[in-house]
């Protein structure tokens, strides 16, 4: 075998790695489920790791960061999420104030940043695949009153994933805080995966414009009567401390 030869085996051989690292990684599956009923669930993501993948994502401090968007429709709860964490719950960082209160066509979309230590979910059994969930609850937000539909549809669509610890172009990263303290930005490579769930949609049930005039005449009936019995139970009271003390 000649000096040339030994080269285009060599280059061969690294192509070859390349390809191999490329395919592991995307064959990163991701599945997305939804628990619950009604305006409050749990939004979980699997994520499945292939064990070809498990030599470039294991070194310390190596960090896999999911960033979600949440469309105006549904919200998470930031106080609800931070008490959470102290029971192991997902390291997830907002990228701005969330109210709670407001309605769907008062609200804007927002993004959550989620970060997980793959060295946590790896075993000694470096031959299977590494499964990582991660769960949190969601809660619908209030919709306009419709005409003619009885629920609104809210679509998740599927969140980005990055890791800081892979080796890419530098044109294709992008930046963002490092981790849950916010204190400053790192640089994460975007990673490719096969996702084998479809976008989760939300059934959310809306008011109908048509019951709007009952609505407000029972809402109407109803502060009459309870302010009629707040008064007629003050005058009893004033009256029987009347005649206390005649």
């Amino acid at each position: 075998m000649n000096y040339l030869q030994a080269f285009i085996l060599m280059l061969s051989v690294l192509w070859l790695s390349a390809v191999a690292e490329s395919s592991n990684i995307k064959n990163i599956e991701l599945k997305r489920t939804l628990l619950g009923h009604g305006f409050h669930r749990d939004l979980i993501t699997r994520l499945t790791l292939p064990p070809g993948i498990r030599a470039s994502l294991s070194k310390p401090q190596c960090t896999l960061l999911l960033i979600e968007t949440l469309p105006s429709g549904v919200y998470a709860d930031p106080y609800q999420l931070n008490s959470l964490k102290l029971f192991g719950g997902s390291q997830i960082l907002f990228d701005s104030p969330v109210n709670v209160e407001n309605a769907e066509f008062l609200s804007r979309s927002h993004e959550l940043y989620i970060f997980v230590n793959v060295s946590d979910h790896f075993t000694k059994d470096s031959t299977n695949h590494t499964e990582i969930d991660v769960r949190f609850p969601i809660h619908a937000r209030y919709h306009k009153p419709s005409p003619d539909k009885t629920h609104a549809t809210v679509t998740i669509l599927h969140p980005s994933l990055y890791s800081n610890c892979s080796e890419s172009d530098v044109t294709s990263s992008i930046t963002a805080p490092c981790d849950l303290s916010n204190t400053s930005i790192c640089d994460w490579v975007p990673l490719t995966y096969l996702s084998t769930s479809t976008p989760l949609t939300l059934y959310v049930p809306v008011g109908q414009e048509s019951h709007k005039p009952i609505v407000i005449l029972v809402t109407l009936l109803v502060s009459i009567t309870v302010s009629a019995l707040l008064v007629k139970v003050m005058w009893i009271s004033q009256t029987a401390k009347h005649d206390k003390h005649s």
